[in-house]
């Protein structure tokens, strides 16, 4: 093995150790894939089915993590908009502790996409046709959403992000979605887009210009959505 091979497992493996400390510290236990693989075929052994097509099927989709949250419930390893529907699943399913409107119709997101300039991802239109605007656990989500008050003028992601871009000189590209609570604002870059329609998540201040100092606090919104509510649930949980 070359030093490249070597240097590409080192880094390989320090990757892979700080991904599983930090799905531990959201209180997620991986389970080993080998046991979750034997467990599999065994259980295929009595289907009439082909069973290298079905062991082929779910070989591929143990190729990632398997989690277990607090609830005992597994969660596999997965994409933006999947970690949005987990995420819904969340909200519903601790509705104690979790508020949200009625959600927003197609044409409401429309209206809300050409007011900001910029596509919605997919996974925070999906949250946002779901909910409109939601919170869980003390985490809050803006969304896009219109008051009897207000009457037709759009909430959320749209007011919070023209207040900034006209008041504090925000980017035209970057989209609000949430508070961090220190003053600073999260925003999705509209203007990095990847092949699903997904933008990095960071964290913008005021009079902040260059945007390669800007903390990123995720690679998509829908995970990093998730993950952020699945610990503020799990701590909630824990504290009571």
């Amino acid at each position: 093995m070359g030093n490249g091979c070597l240097v590409s497992a080192a880094m390989r493996c320090t990757c892979e150790s700080w991904t599983l400390r930090r799905l531990r510290a959201l209180g997620l236990r991986v389970r080993p894939i080998a046991a979750e693989i034997e467990r599999l075929r065994s259980a295929l052994e009595g289907r009439h089915q082909d069973p290298r097509r079905d062991r082929s099927r779910c070989l591929q989709r143990l190729e990632v993590p398997v989690l277990e949250g607090p609830s005992g419930r597994i969660w596999w390893m997965t994409n933006a908009v999947e970690a949005s529907e987990r995420l819904i699943e969340l909200v519903r399913g601790n509705d104690d502790i979790a508020n949200h409107a009625d959600g927003c119709e197609a044409g409401m997101i429309a209206a809300a996409e050409s007011a900001l300039g910029a596509a919605f991802p997919p996974s925070y239109r999906r949250l946002v046709e779901e909910f409109g605007t939601w919170d869980i656990a003390g985490e809050e989500f803006l969304g896009v959403y219109q008051t009897p008050a207000m009457g037709v003028e759009l909430l959320g992601s749209v007011a919070e992000t023209l207040d900034a871009r006209s008041q504090y000189g925000m980017p035209s590209d970057l989209i609000v979605v949430m508070f961090d609570g220190m003053g600073g604002l999260v925003v999705f870059d509209s203007s990095r887009v990847d092949q699903e329609g997904e933008c990095p998540v960071l964290v913008w201040n005021p009079g902040v210009v260059d945007r390669e100092s800007m903390e990123r606090v995720g690679d998509d919104f829908g995970s990093f959505a998730f993950a952020l509510c699945q610990r503020a649930v799990t701590r909630w949980r824990a504290s009571g």
